[in-house]
């Protein structure tokens, strides 16, 4: 067996998995903001008066 390969190895597969789980975080952390933006935008949207008149015509 060869111990320096095999240190390599374990080596890039620790930093591989580090990278995939910071990756991961960060669109999981941008994503959170994303919808927290989008339920304030349609908060301060809300019309109090939409759905109280209802205009037919034929």
């Amino acid at each position: 067996m060869d111990i320096p390969k095999l240190s390599m190895a374990m080596s890039q597969l620790n930093v591989s998995t580090a990278v995939s789980t910071a990756l991961t975080k960060k669109i999981l952390d941008n994503g959170q903001k994303n919808a927290q933006q989008i339920i304030e935008s349609i908060d301060q949207i809300q019309d109090t008066n939409l759905g109280t008149n209802f205009d037919v015509s034929a």
